[in-house]
């Protein structure tokens, strides 16, 4: 097991995936991916992640809110959305979940990287 902080990514597109985890690898964190609801669910209580970031679309029924309701329910782990998605009806669904960031794709690396760094600092100064 790896002592690098743990970012789960959890899109149902695996080439947008793929290019985030490389984003944030290169930073020095350790990433996994997920594309459904329930691997997510498992990925966050195996590994306690420091910080998940949520596509819209997950391969089910279930979307990305989904998985952002029950990560506002458990309070325990800072998410992000990532997504295309900025409609007025996905939009009010996020906001009732109260997310910590929000990145519109597409996007440029220096975006991931600077809302995951701003959130997982803002996070450590709560502390």
């Amino acid at each position: 097991m790896t002592n690098l902080p743990t970012i789960l990514v959890v899109k149902d597109e695996l080439i947008i995936a793929l290019d985030i985890k490389e984003i944030l690898e290169q930073e020095g964190y350790n990433v996994i991916i997920n594309t459904t609801l329930t691997q997510a669910i498992i990925a966050i209580e195996e590994h306690s992640p420091v910080l998940v970031l949520i596509g819209m679309n997950l391969n089910q029924k279930e979307d990305g809110v989904n998985l952002g309701e029950y990560l506002f329910q458990k309070k325990t782990v800072p998410f992000i959305y990532i997504t295309s998605y900025t409609d007025n009806l996905t939009s009010s669904r996020i906001k009732e979940t109260n997310p910590n960031g929000f990145i519109v794709k597409p996007f440029t690396p220096k975006d991931v990287l600077t809302t995951v760094d701003i959130l997982l600092n803002n996070g450590k100064l709560k502390k």
